[in-house]
């Protein structure tokens, strides 16, 4: 839905299907293997150009396939730049994965998200 935020829980996997977004549990019962990614990849395939993935502070580089995954299918990608980023691997991993993805402090991804932007226009 427009104008909300989705908390997905520990130990879950986030989709989206069918125009819904759907929880699993980890079948482990512990942390996914890079969740952000299969969120994000799940995105590229509904939704496509209409697809917006956003990459902030963390470790390791989940979300860096995903986000090329949106890009690949005409979407919108936002990374934290990484200096203004707690802790900068993902930053850092997915703007070397996608150069070309857009990379602003929190702040200035805030702006952007908020402002409407047509599809296929860069953002």
């Amino acid at each position: 839905s427009a104008n909300t935020i989705y908390v997905v829980p520990p130990h879950t996997f986030a989709s989206m299907a069918h125009g819904a977004i759907v929880l699993r549990r980890a079948e482990s019962g512990g942390r996914p293997d890079h969740p952000i990614d299969d969120l994000f990849r799940s995105l590229a395939a509904a939704l496509g150009r209409r697809a917006i993935g956003v990459v902030l502070s963390g470790t390791a580089n989940d979300g860096t396939d995903g986000l090329r995954a949106i890009h690949a299918a005409g979407g919108v990608t936002f990374v934290q730049d990484p200096t203004t980023a707690q802790f900068d691997e993902m930053p850092r991993s997915a703007i070397a994965a996608e150069p070309t993805t857009t990379v602003l402090s929190p702040m200035q991804i805030g702006d952007r998200l908020g402002r409407p932007v047509p599809v296929g226009a860069p953002a």
